[in-house]
């Protein structure tokens, strides 16, 4: 007989969505329903011209952050499936995690962040949840996708409990649907943010390199990948240098996510779970690396932070792009007429830019435009538009 495992997500007993909807027959779980909401949602679509790494690439194999979600949902469901929790909701979360990054990636939220000082700030995560509760539009009774209560949790909290300075919209939301946002979020939803973290570190070298910012031997001087260049060399003579880099990084990245099953395994093992209210309760996350892992990591995340992240050519395109956001933001303040939005959205806009509307709601309608842009789309509005204001 099977063992039921009592710390993982049973569709049968999601807490439900925010709006009751018609029960239809479907041969998809609750969860399933919601993984198929986020594939077919405009943001989602949008991902694949928004930077992860290298702004405005032209290279068809780098990495763009649609690329980056669907990385990170294939590994996040393999740890899952190894944990035996629900794989549906885990890619969920998975595929939904970056759907309130703007364009440019990082650089596009630094300048939003700066632009929206005075009007309650921005934050991806916050966006993301405006986005699927509120933005978009494809249902006649409701904004937003409507996801269960499991779903929008994960893809709030899959980074930990929601401390300190709560953003306005979270804060809002929470009150009418409590997510419990001071506890941690499901395994489900911590396995997916570990995904983040394996996705990215490998990913990153691999872009980088064909980027011609670091090279094989600058990646053999990270403790540890320099042995693995070397096994590999020795198992394969003659090897070729794009096949052996491929190699090590599918064994850096098959040996990070064992040691998280492993050492996730213990930690459940510790906690003893009698259900999934167990894992919020805990004092810590649960889904995490070794402690040898977690410093290898993060010795990665170094290398790439002092040779590529920060790296001159990149600066130099960061403030270029930087710029853009601010210019577009500044615009659209004076300008809201200008934004190409859709015919429901354009009523809305009439009545938000009415007489009485704030000066922070009419800054929070133009950031939600302005980080829904892809970078091309970014860029030829900047043109058409950076000879009217100066900032």
């Amino acid at each position: 007989m099977q063992k039921i495992f009592k710390y993982n997500i049973c569709p049968a007993d999601s807490k439900g969505r925010l709006y009751k909807e018609s029960s239809r027959p479907d041969v998809r779980s609750c969860f399933a329903r919601d993984r198929d909401r986020i594939l077919h949602s405009e943001a989602f679509r949008r991902l694949k011209g928004k930077t992860q790494v290298f702004m405005s690439t032209t290279k068809d194999h780098q990495r763009t952050r649609l690329i980056h979600s669907l990385e990170v949902s294939q590994i996040a469901r393999t740890i899952a499936r190894a944990l035996k929790v629900n794989e549906d909701l885990t890619e969920t979360i998975a595929l939904a995690h970056d759907l309130g990054h703007p364009p440019y990636g990082h650089t596009g939220e630094e300048a939003l962040i700066e632009c929206m000082v005075e009007y309650e700030g921005f934050e991806h995560n916050e966006q993301g949840l405006r986005i699927v509760t509120n933005i978009e539009q494809r249902y006649p009774l409701f904004n937003g996708l409507n996801l269960t209560w499991e779903s929008l949790e994960g893809i709030l909290k899959h980074n930990g409990p929601i401390l300190g300075k709560i953003p306005s919209y979270i804060s809002e939301f929470n009150n009418e649907y409590d997510l419990e946002i001071n506890t941690y979020a499901s395994l489900e939803a911590q396995i997916a943010a570990i995904a983040d973290d394996v996705a990215y570190n490998h990913h990153d070298i691999e872009d980088s390199v064909r980027a011609g910012l670091i090279s094989i031997n600058d990646l053999c001087c990270i403790k540890h990948i320099g042995q693995i260049f070397d096994n590999v060399k020795k198992e394969y003579n003659g090897i070729n240098n794009k096949i052996l880099l491929f190699e090590v990084l599918r064994r850096l990245m098959s040996t990070m996510i064992i040691d998280i099953v492993e050492t996730t395994k213990k930690n459940l093992l510790e906690i003893n779970p009698s259900c999934s209210e167990d894992i919020r309760n805990w004092h810590n996350q649960t889904v995490c690396m070794s402690k040898d892992m977690f410093e290898y990591k993060e010795l990665i995340r170094k290398f790439l932070s002092d040779n590529v992240y920060f790296a001159e050519s990149i600066n130099i395109k960061r403030a270029e792009c930087k710029e853009k956001v601010k210019t577009l933001f500044s615009y659209y303040m004076e300008n809201p007429k200008n934004m190409e939005l859709s015919e429901k959205t354009n009523m809305l806009l009439s009545n938000s830019f009415s007489v009485d509307t704030t000066k922070k709601e009419k800054a929070r309608i133009v950031a939600d435009y302005v980080a829904g842009m892809t970078d091309q789309y970014a860029d030829t509005q900047y043109i058409k538009y950076k000879h009217k204001i100066d900032i």
